[in-house]
Formats: structure tokens, C-alpha cells, sequence
């Protein structure tokens, strides 16, 4: 269908259909629907939104800059990120999610035509969901004065598989660093998202402190060191998490890190839920205020020296009760209380106390 000119005196719209002679009128408000605009303004029936994607659903991010590549994919349980370029290692899950959801809000601040200059794509970034890939690729910031001699910052943009330029805001550029340690784990172990530690176990000169979390209590536990009743359970898990989220200071290199593994400060051991084998770990002894340990396989991670000794203890008050009694109330039936002078005693009834 080919939409004309208005008719003379009228509302209607003169109308073709393609290979047919007659001619035919047509509503003014089928010629509105009709005709679709792309001239930028609210009418424009243009995607505003660059990324069609549910950020849930993306499995892998894959960046350039300046021809330095990153590739970050989903893991097995189709939570967790990897780092697969320019090398294999967990990543930050929470800042590749908030990267993605950043990307997924992005819209174009306004379509052009093509630039007379030639445009340098400096950047790209591809997301793929499930098996669609979708590729944006952007230029450096842009910087122009107007004719109100107000400065405008910008940046060129197209999807790959379309020809059409747009303008986005420059702070798109913020995700982009060329460097991959920004982009991975950043705490001495770095499990799956659906890995639950239910043991950590640390050995040094011999002695082991092993710290368990007993599923059906819902608690964890010290029976290793301790065999009273007064245990902190909230101060040992705090302490085991302690431990699996230690900071990295930074990334280290193979030789440095084997190095400093020669010397040996601790052993550390953690099991994750439904699991039977250990995941096993050599903290080095301290070099220049770091140690050193092998996170994964050719994957070395530094932490500081000071904090590691510090939290190392085979002290086990920090793990007591705080309470002076861990009786819980419902069970007690009978008190005594005495003196050198005098003693009392007090018995529970069927709904009071009694003195005896």
C-alpha cells in the first residue's frame, strides 16, 4: 500500500495498492497509523532501547577495548561468572551483574546519520542470551560545541547488525577496563554461588582447628577444641567466613607466588555441602608483608601477611558464650543458690516456683 496526498477539501488520504489501476481513499487516521516516523522525536518507532535482553538470561559478556578482549561466561549452574580471557578464573558476580543490568538499561540519546569522519569503534561488547548474541560497538568520547557555544559529550554508536548510527551517553565507557583482575574474584576463596562451605578446616605446625556446620542443628560447631556447651556459634561462623572472604591485596604471578610456596604457613581445607572431597590450600609464609596461596589451578592470589597471622588462633575464647550459663530456660526445674552462711533452693510446681 502507497499513501499519496490529501484529497482537496477533505479528510481522506489518496491510496495505491501495487498493481492494481484503482485508486482509493483512505481515513486520515489510517494514514497516521499507516506511516511509521524516524525523524528522532517521540513518534519515532525506533528501538530507544539498545540491548533486547532480560539480564538474568545473559550467559556471557564478551569486551574489547582498544583490541584488549575479555570474555566472561556463566558457569555450569548458570549463576556463576568465570573469567575464560585472557585467563580462567572466578569472577565478581555481583559487579558482572551490576555491569550487565547497566548495559540492559542503556538507550540511544538520538539517531544519526553516518558521519562524514570515519569513526573509530574503539569499544564493543556482545550479550548473549542463551544462544542470541547481540553486538554493540562504540567510539571514544566525542566532545562538540553547539551553536549556543554549550559543550556536548558523546559517544558514536551502532548495533553490528544494523547499519544505523546513534549517539550514546559517554558514561557507557565506565564498564570498560582493560584489565581483567578488575573484573575477577576478589576473596582468598571464591566458591560457586551454590556452594555452601560446611567445613574449614586449618592445620599449622601440626595442630588442627577444624570448624563444621551440622545441618540438622542449623549451627557450627568446634568439637575439635571444644567440648563445653558454652560455644559461640555466631562467633564461629563469623570466624570460618572470616577466612573465606579475606580481601586480596592483588593477583600474583606464577613464579612469584611458587616462590614464596616454598615456605609453608598454613594448610586449609573447605568442603562445600553434598560434596565428600576436600578442596585443599597451601597459604605461603609471609614475604614481603604477603602470602601467597594457589586459588586455582595456575590462578595465584596474594592477601596481607598481618591480617592472616592475626586472624590465626588456636586461642578458643573468641568461640565462648558470653552468657555465664547455656541452659535453655524451659529445662531448668531446680536452682540452689549458696554462701558459706547459707544455702536456698527452689523448685518449679506445675506453674510456680517454690522455695525448699
Amino acid at each position: 500500500l502507497r499513501v499519496g496526498a490529501q484529497v482537496p477539501l477533505g479528510w481522506e488520504y489518496y491510496a495505491e495498492l501495487k498493481g492494481k489501476r484503482q485508486a482509493y481513499f483512505i481515513p486520515n487516521q489510517m494514514r497516521d497509523i499507516l506511516c511509521f516516523e524516524t525523524d528522532s522525536s517521540e513518534k519515532d518507532v525506533r528501538r530507544r532501547r539498545v540491548f533486547d535482553i532480560t539480564p538474568e538470561y545473559v550467559n556471557a559478556v564478551q569486551m574489547s577495548i582498544g583490541g584488549y578482549e575479555i570474555d566472561l561466561r556463566k558457569g555450569k549452574d548458570i549463576l556463576s561468572w568465570y573469567t575464560q580471557t585472557p585467563l580462567y578464573d572466578r569472577a565478581d558476580d555481583k559487579l558482572i551483574g551490576e555491569i550487565v543490568k547497566k548495559f540492559s538499561k542503556v538507550d540511544v540519546l538520538e539517531y544519526i546519520e553516518q558521519p562524514k569522519e570515519k569513526i573509530d569503534f574503539k569499544y564493543s561488547v556482545a550479550l548473549v542470551q542463551r544462544e542470541n548474541s547481540q553486538r554493540l560497538q562504540i567510539s571514544d568520547v566525542v566532545i562538540k560545541v553547539d551553536e549556543w557555544d554549550e559543550t556536548n559529550r558523546f559517544c558514536y554508536a551502532r548495533r553490528a547488525e544494523y547499519g544505523q548510527f546513534f549517539t550514546l551517553h559517554p558514561d557507557i565507557l565506565d564498564s570498560f577496563v582493560p584489565d581483567v583482575d578488575h573484573y575477577r574474584a576478589k576473596t582468598l576463596i571464591a566458591p560457586g554461588v551454590f556452594d555452601d562451605v560446611c567445613e574449614l578446616e586449618l592445620t599449622k605446625d601440626g595442630k588442627v582447628m577444624n570448624f563444621s556446620y551440622d545441618k540438622q542443628q542449623n549451627k557450627w560447631d568446634l568439637s575439635s577444641m571444644l567440648t563445653t556447651t558454652l560455644k559461640d556459634e555466631m562467633a564461629i561462623e563469623d570466624y570460618v567466613f572470616l577466612w573465606m572472604d579475606m580481601p586480596v591485596v592483588r593477583f600474583a604471578s606464577s613464579e612469584e607466588a611458587r616462590s614464596a610456596l616454598q615456605e609453608k604457613f598454613l594448610d586449609l581445607k573447605v568442603r562445600y555441602q553434598d560434596r565428600d572431597e576436600y578442596e585443599n590450600y597451601v597459604l605461603s609464609a609471609p614475604k614481603d608483608g604477603l602470602m601467597f596461596m594457589e586459588r586455582m589451578t595456575n590462578v595465584f592470589v596474594a592477601v596481607s601477611a598481618e591480617e592472616v597471622e592475626k586472624l590465626y588462633t588456636t586461642n578458643t575464647f573468641r568461640f565462648l558464650s558470653r552468657e555465664a550459663m547455656n541452659v535453655p530456660e524451659n529445662e531448668v526445674d531446680r536452682i540452689e543458690l549458696g554462701t558459706p552462711e547459707a544455702t536456698v533452693s527452689m523448685s518449679y510446681g506445675t506453674n510456680f516456683w517454690i522455695a525448699t
